[in-house]
């Protein structure tokens, strides 16, 4: 059977009875656990169930003390000591092969493993915690089994919802661009109706004063004309008025 507790931040600890339940938990961890252990002695393996989203660094102080009294109570050796050092990594990094024995792992980076220096028994915190201990019957598997699909169809759901997104923004940034295809077309049809409306108001002022100037040309050319006609015909009424006394003397 596999113990489970409850932190007093709310999350769930679980922790096998044995080393054969450890190797049960250890095929059947979930991607949210973050394992601990007595570092370099024998003892309990401790998970700590972390909500979705949620990494190693943010555990909370209160539950990472908590699992470490946990951890630190059921080695057998570690219980002993005045002190211990606790090791804690995320589920990924934990390491299975074949030669292990029995509920042992070992680790893929080093690197990803945290250690908590110089734990010591808690009593208060210990007892606190074990207050909450339970013993349900559980099928390892089915369970993860059963948080695996819970998983798919929640990124199932957030791939189709971004989907959704992403066709309304595609579909309001097209939109957009065509106002703004129209806008520009329409300031531009204006454009040319007003270059072409002072053309034709040039072309009409440039006719008109054409017009002008050739009446006045007209004017200056026939003016001409009748002045050498009006001095000819004075000159003929002279002659006839002479003409006329020269007659009445002969009388």
């Amino acid at each position: 059977m596999v113990f489970f507790f409850s932190t007093s931040d709310g999350l769930t600890v679980y922790m096998g009875r044995d080393k054969f339940e450890n190797e049960e938990l250890i095929k059947h961890m979930w991607p949210e656990d973050v394992w601990f252990h007595v570092d370099d002695l024998s003892s309990a393996h401790v998970y700590l169930r972390l909500p979705l989203g949620k990494g190693i660094d943010d555990i909370p102080e209160t539950a990472l003390a908590e699992c470490c009294q946990l951890v630190k109570a059921n080695s057998i050796e570690g219980s002993k000591r005045s002190s211990v050092r606790i090791v804690y990594t995320p589920w990924q990094n934990l390491k299975k092969v074949d030669r292990h024995d029995v509920g042992t792992v070992t680790f893929h980076k080093m690197s990803k493993c945290k250690y908590v220096k110089n734990v010591s028994k808690d009593r208060e915190m210990l007892r606190r915690i074990n207050k909450t201990k339970e013993e349900p019957t559980i099928d390892l598997a089915k369970a993860k089994a059963r948080r695996d699909e819970e998983e798919r169809l929640r990124l199932k759901a957030e791939h189709k919802a971004a989907a959704k997104e992403r066709a309304r923004t595609e579909k309001e940034e097209r939109e957009a661009a065509k106002r703004e295809a129209d806008d520009r077309a329409y300031k531009s049809l204006f454009k040319d109706h007003d270059r072409g409306a002072a053309a034709a108001a040039a072309s009409s002022r440039g006719k008109r004063g054409g017009a002008a100037a050739a009446a006045a040309a007209d004017d200056d050319f026939f003016g001409d004309e009748d002045a050498p006609a009006a001095a000819a015909a004075g000159d003929d009424s002279e002659d006839e008025e002479a003409a006329a006394a020269a007659l009445a003397g002969l009388m």
